[in-house]
């Protein structure tokens, strides 16, 4: 098993959950229930996916400043996370948090808390090993849209292939490269790693397509990527 503290965290694409689709959030609902009876505490954390990314790309054309459309890609995260909160409720509430300090008063009272991007510059990726540290958590299962781990060269490159393992200086080699703007942030940003360097918290991509997944993976070590520090 992979897991092997009380709590959990999972980092969902925006692309997974925008535009919503019912069979998907019902899975997923299902999924999560499940999982309540295996952690005492599970973390979900959103991206802005299309909504986030479309809006900043128009508003980018109109030279609107990187730091407000930072802020426009943390509300999209967070209207893909209170579209979440409120499919799952009442295993989550259906209001999101926007701090660390607010998820930790509310765990007191919920299994699941459901909350999106925290603030300017900081990628959701960043605030998943956040809310791991904060939740003691020692996994991330980062739920990709399209594939099924990391690949080096890049997916769809003649000879791609899927790494099963790799280090958080291996995954920077890989995203170092890749703009840190608003709206861009693909995999994994700097901060994140930064994040993932100082806590040695884990992280396993997969893909995130099929809900079940998430009950697959933390029995199935061949599954995804796994990273680790």
């Amino acid at each position: 098993m992979l897991a092997t503290s009380d709590t959990l965290v999972i980092k969902i694409s925006g692309k997974l959950l925008y535009p919503p689709r019912r069979v998907f959030l019902g899975s997923l609902r299902d999924v999560i229930n499940k999982l309540t009876d295996r952690f005492e505490i599970i973390g979900i954390v959103t991206g802005g996916g299309p909504l986030a990314r479309e809006s900043i790309k128009v508003l980018r054309e109109f030279e609107v400043s990187e730091s407000v459309l930072d802020m426009i890609g943390i509300e999209a995260a967070r209207f893909n996370a209170l579209v979440l909160a409120h499919v799952l409720y009442p295993l989550s509430p259906s209001s999101i948090p926007k701090s660390l300090e607010d998820v930790l008063g509310r765990i007191k009272n919920w299994k699941v808390v459901v909350l999106g991007g925290l603030q300017p510059g900081q990628s959701t990726n960043a605030v998943s090993i956040s809310l791991a540290d904060v939740l003691r958590s020692r996994l991330v299962i980062n739920m990709l849209s399209d594939v099924d781990g990391i690949y080096k060269p890049a997916p769809g490159v003649p000879g791609a292939v899927r790494i099963k393992r790799m280090n958080c200086e291996e995954l920077h080699e890989l995203v170092k490269k890749s703009p840190q703007l608003a709206g861009s942030y693909e995999l994994f940003d700097h901060t994140a790693i930064n994040f993932l360097k100082r806590t040695k918290i884990s992280v396993r991509f997969v893909n995130g397509q099929d809900p079940n997944i998430l009950l697959d993976v933390l029995e199935n070590e061949d599954l995804g990527t796994l990273v680790t520090c």
